[in-house]
């Protein structure tokens, strides 16, 4: 019992850490809460990896037939970990479902990537929405309702949003923040708050386009009717309508310089945890078998 807990309690540590430093994203510019965000999901799945590991080569041990000759060559090495029959149906239905879901998310990326040669395509719905593809060459996606309902300042305003999740490719952090989130779901919410903070640097970008922050409160309002996009595409009216609405018109004070620094600290505080998880793994896979 204590090396198990000696092996889950970096990654419960840091997965904690995450959920609550990630918290703070709303008082930090858009561009470092973003970069701060993915740092924290790749801290947790580096953390989750070895644990996997553990759990693996024990179930391993539990396969019937095969079992005992993976049980035998693990002890000849020194190597062995105990889960027993049920924990390691749990392990197997954990890994099979983590994999699905890997494989989900690699795939609706690299089908969602596909290109016409159209930098923007109107597509015939009754329902306002905008988005943009996956990719270097991504498409931007408006509705014809959308396009309807809009003025040509605001159709604009819609086009520079998407275009600026283009140009930042935010669709690679996404796809990242999916796989990591993948690993530890238990970091599912520091990947919606990514998310948020993606589409306020649209957000920025576009009332940069427009030259008013009002307007583009205004009409993030009048197309947030809509919000079931594709998986990993960025859309305006995605995530985080009336927050992103607050944070337009009312500028928060941002952290200053000093507590900015001492988050970063915090932050990569968590990187030895994350290497003291790999240690209590591979300590623990050689334990010698007590049989």
């Amino acid at each position: 019992m204590p090396a198990l807990l000696a092996v889950f309690t970096p990654v419960l540590l840091v997965a904690f850490v995450a959920l609550a430093v990630s918290r703070v994203h709303s008082r930090l510019r858009p561009q470092i809460a973003s970069r701060m965000l993915l740092t924290l999901l790749l801290l947790g799945a580096f953390a989750a990896v070895p644990v996997l590991i553990e759990l693996f080569t024990g179930s391993l041990f539990e396969v019937p037939v095969i079992g005992s000759w993976f049980h035998d060559g693990a002890h000849d090495l020194g190597f062995h970990v105990n889960v027993g029959q049920i924990i390691a149906l749990l392990v197997c239905c954990g890994l099979l479902s983590m994999g699905v879901k890997i494989n989900r998310v690699i795939r609706s990326y690299y089908r969602s990537n596909s290109s016409t040669g159209s930098e923007l395509v109107v597509i015939h719905d009754q329902r306002p929405f905008a988005f943009v593809t996956p990719g270097p060459n991504g498409e931007v996606a408006i509705s014809s309702a959308l396009v309807e309902m809009l003025s040509p300042q605001e159709f604009e305003l819609v086009v520079a949003h998407e275009r600026a999740h283009q140009y930042g490719r935010h669709d690679r952090l996404l796809l990242i923040g999916n796989i990591c989130t993948a690993i530890i779901p238990l970091l599912r919410p520091v990947l919606h708050r990514l998310e948020f903070s993606l589409e306020r640097i649209a957000d920025d970008c576009a009332a940069k386009v427009s030259g008013s922050r009002e307007l583009v409160a205004r009409t993030l309002a009048r197309v947030a009717l809509y919000d079931d996009l594709p998986v990993l595409t960025m859309g305006i009216s995605k995530v985080g309508v009336a927050a992103r609405v607050i944070a337009l018109t009312n500028r928060s004070s941002h952290l200053t310089r000093r507590n900015l620094a001492l988050l970063w600290v915090f932050v990569f505080s968590l990187l030895p945890v994350t290497l003291l998880q790999w240690h209590h793994v591979f300590a623990s896979l050689r334990q010698v078998c007590g049989v």
